[in-house]
């Protein structure tokens, strides 16, 4: 679909919350949290749909995240 972005955060660098407490994160992952706060209000108000993935995620569970977006992408 030509409103559909996939995107995949790297756990680190988006300070995921299954693996990292808020109050440990760097200020580089603080700021880059907030861009991606930006970046999904504005899909949002713009009728983008975002698909984020975590690293984490794809690298335990390949074979149910290719097939997510393969019904998501239908």
């Amino acid at each position: 679909s030509k409103n559909t972005i996939i995107e995949f955060q790297g756990d680190y660098w988006h300070g995921n919350p299954k693996r990292y407490l808020r109050e440990d994160l760097s200020v580089c992952q603080l700021d880059k949290i907030k861009k991606d706060d930006i970046e999904r209000e504005y899909c949002k108000q713009n009728g983008i749909k975002l698909i984020e993935v975590w690293e984490s995620d794809f690298n335990n569970e390949k074979e149910a995240i290719v097939e997510m977006l393969s019904d998501e992408l239908k």
